[in-house]
């Protein structure tokens, strides 16, 4: 949500003034890196949790447009709660299970697409790295992010990937206090922000997870991935009817169906039973 318009809409809401948001504006134009709304919280303005309701409420969902369409001239047919019904038999739809204590926001697909390499080494070494994870052979991928950092100590993309091996390995913490440290301008690189939002839900800080997530979500070409993640954060916090909303938007842009469709499914049902929403 663009500053501007979250600035509008907190004063027409009333739970700021005018001269409160024109006094964080002023100050932001001094510190561009600092966000309206937690200029505002610092000041004491503004309750975070406030902040956090006001966005979640307006932000607007980008619509898969292709894919809704072809849907739609298609005759999809919808549930009583407006969800696409399983495009699987009951039978199919039931071997789609997560297994036990496995954690349901998929883990961040890594990339290097958004990070800066300065060398043909560099590159050379985040690509082996990159190839090892990708085959699934995370011991080997470790140790030529450890001997590659021996060259390179400020590698952003051996960073990056070491940061993800971690999160991967169920250390959430490790893996914060890394791309805190190393990648401080994370916020403005989604494929950083994606995995910091992620190592947030592993570590129940799901208020942050979700300013992660919108600011993905204004990505130009946002992820399924995102919506499932943004749901379930949501889902914690108790905005049950965003979360359901989120939920279907999630499956209505997935293709096919997988164990995360299903997840979803079974939680819209779940908030719709137990909150009427």
């Amino acid at each position: 949500m663009k500053e501007e318009l979250l600035g509008r809409i907190l004063v027409n809401e009333g739970l700021i003034t005018q001269a409160q948001l024109d006094e964080a504006l002023a100050l932001q134009q001094h510190e561009p890196d600092l966000l309206v709304g937690h200029i505002l919280v610092e000041k004491g303005y503004l309750r975070y949790a406030q902040l956090v309701t006001t966005i979640v409420s307006h932000q607007h969902l980008p619509i898969a447009r292709n894919i809704l369409d072809q849907r739609a001239k298609a005759g999809e047919t919808l549930d009583e709660m407006g969800v696409p019904l399983p495009r699987l038999s009951s039978k199919e739809m039931a071997t789609l299970t997560f297994h036990v204590k496995e954690f349901p926001v998929p883990v961040p697909s890594p990339s290097l697409e958004h990070i800066d390499m300065d060398s043909d080494t560099e590159r050379e070494l985040a690509e082996d790295a990159f190839s090892l994870i990708d085959h699934g052979e995370m011991e080997e991928a470790k140790q030529v992010l450890v001997q590659g950092l021996t060259i390179i100590p400020n590698s952003d993309a051996l960073r990056y990937l070491q940061a993800w091996l971690l999160a991967e390995q169920n250390k959430p913490d490790q893996s914060i206090q890394s791309i805190e440290k190393h990648h401080p301008q994370y916020t403005r690189i989604p494929t950083l922000l994606w995995l910091m939002a992620y190592n947030r839900q592993r570590m129940h800080q799901h208020a942050e997870a979700v300013e992660n997530y919108q600011a993905l979500l204004h990505s130009n070409k946002p992820l399924p991935e995102w919506y499932f993640g943004l749901a379930y954060s949501l889902q914690h916090l108790h905005y049950w009817k965003k979360a359901r909303q989120v939920y279907t938007h999630f499956i209505k842009i997935s293709r096919g169906e997988n164990k995360w469709t299903k997840y979803a499914r079974e939680q819209v049902a779940l908030i719709v039973r137990e909150h009427g929403m």
